[in-house]
């Protein structure tokens, strides 16, 4: 017996749908959205169904992946979050990063790092490799927007 009225079942530990097809069995249901790569069934985007399946109603704000995958539903990846602290766990760069690394871009042969906190930019230094300049970039990340973490 589903657990709603949509005729869907959630299953929270791997954050897939079924649905009950006219003969009664059951079949994976949602597809991927190629454009923006959510899960959606019908109109709707599977996250926000999974979170008010889980809760009994629809979240106050944006419904974030915590780890970035926007395909994975499990109910351990879902919370509800502010839209500000959803675009703090953005884990891709801008379309115009060439590097394809947040908050780090390339300055006469070297690696800038800088973060902004409030407004304001927060220089973190020049490094001679992309992997130093973006663990530098993660760990001052963590530190000054905590809030974007678990």
């Amino acid at each position: 017996m589903p657990n709603n009225a949509y005729e869907f079942w959630y299953m929270p530990i791997t954050g897939r749908f079924i649905s009950r097809t006219a003969n009664g069995a059951w079949k994976p249901a949602g597809t991927i959205s190629k454009a923006l790569g959510y899960v959606t069934i019908g109109s709707k985007y599977a996250h926000r169904l999974a979170f008010q399946f889980m809760t009994g109603r629809p979240p106050v704000g944006q419904v974030d992946h915590i780890n970035g995958d926007r395909a994975d539903n499990r109910w351990c990846n879902l919370r509800d979050v502010s839209q500000h602290i959803n675009l703090l766990n953005s884990h891709k760069a801008k379309a115009n990063n060439k590097l394809g690394v947040r908050g780090v871009r390339m300055m006469k042969g070297k690696f800038q790092t800088r973060i902004n906190r409030d407004g304001v930019c927060h220089h973190l230094g020049t490094f001679d490799t992309l992997d130093e300049a973006k663990a530098v970039y993660e760990r001052a990340k963590k530190s000054l927007h905590p809030e974007a973490f678990c």
